[in-house]
């Protein structure tokens, strides 16, 4: 009713979820016509693979902050770099072998100053077991991490507005609406969808402000007025 026809699985490590699998499936079968998950590969193991690859997910996005075990492990701390890349090429590889076109598998990085002179060893690294490696720039998740961004050609007054405001439903698993999707204080929650539904949600009076502001470069709401993130994370393929 909406008109929302994408799904996407993130805010966290969706294959922590048991029944990740079953609810990828049962996207599809609601009407989705295309359902995305973002991972950071530690979890892509030997007996999730298959059931990844079979369940219908139309495209991967796998983080991955550096081609060096020394950067990556320095990056993305408590996982191992061996056995991170490993999984990647064992469901690239088994991808190939079931003949599938789908999920599109997409590796990437973020533009971090621990990785900047690694970034085209990460492409060259990663083209041979992905369907996309690409580079993207570094974000403060709405405000919650400190950086120096000061070299950029970015400020409040510059931006536009957000259009992840305008492009998606971000639900939490506590099945709350909220305005970010990269956001994850309470302050970003907008309602709880388990009193009101979505429809309701959406066209909240305080959403509605929110985008309106946004629409007149006023960001003055929480979360929003030292944001970095210039872009969406949906990508259209």
């Amino acid at each position: 009713e909406l008109g929302i026809r994408r799904m996407i699985f993130t805010g966290g490590e969706p294959l922590l979820d048991k029944f990740i699998f079953d609810k990828i499936k049962y996207a599809k079968e609601l009407g989705y016509t295309y359902v995305h998950m973002f991972t950071n590969g530690s979890l892509l193991i030997d007996r999730f693979r298959e059931n990844l690859l079979k369940s219908g997910l139309d495209s991967l996005t796998i983080s991955f902050d550096s081609a060096i075990k020394e950067e990556y492990e320095k990056i993305r701390i408590g996982l191992d770099y061996d056995k991170t890349v490993n999984n990647i090429k064992a469901l690239y590889a088994l991808k190939k072998e079931l003949k599938s076109d789908v999920p599109v598998i997409r590796i990437n990085m973020v533009a971090l100053p621990e990785n900047l002179r690694s970034r085209q060893f990460f492409i060259q690294t990663f083209r041979g077991f992905a369907d996309i490696v690409e580079i993207i720039d570094e974000h403060n998740f709405a405000g919650s991490v400190e950086t120096d961004f000061s070299t950029r050609e970015y400020s409040q007054t510059s931006r536009d507005p957000c259009h992840i405001l305008f492009i998606k439903a971000c639900i939490t698993p506590t099945g709350h609406l909220k305005k970010c999707s990269i956001d994850h204080t309470a302050k970003a929650e907008i309602t709880d969808l388990q009193t009101t539904s979505l429809k309701n949600a959406v066209y909240s009076e305080r959403l509605v402000k929110i985008k309106k502001d946004h629409l007149l470069h006023i960001f003055s709401e929480t979360g929003c007025t030292n944001c970095t993130q210039r872009e969406s994370w949906w990508v259209d393929y």
